[in-house]
């Protein structure tokens, strides 16, 4: 069972303590568990996704405008 990002969980075991006078060899006992998922949700994956694609296309837009204007590779790059 999940509940947001936190899931819980039981299962049976079979212990092996004799503790306090408590005989638990041939008992099955209850164990439970939680635990915390620290995968990031698909919107935050998708935002980092978004966000770097923006950047890469406009540094292409930027160079290929330079380019546009008649100007080779080696005048933008050498330009002030």
């Amino acid at each position: 069972m999940s509940i947001g990002d936190t899931f819980y969980g039981t299962f049976a075991g079979l212990g092996n303590v004799n503790a306090g006078g408590i005989d638990t060899t041939r008992l099955i006992d209850p164990f439970f568990f939680s635990g915390t998922d620290a995968v990031p949700g698909p919107a935050s994956l998708s935002l980092v996704l978004s966000g770097l694609a923006a950047v890469m296309w406009l540094r292409r837009r930027k160079k290929n405008q330079c380019l546009n204007d008649g100007e080779t590779l080696a005048e933008v790059s050498l330009a002030p």
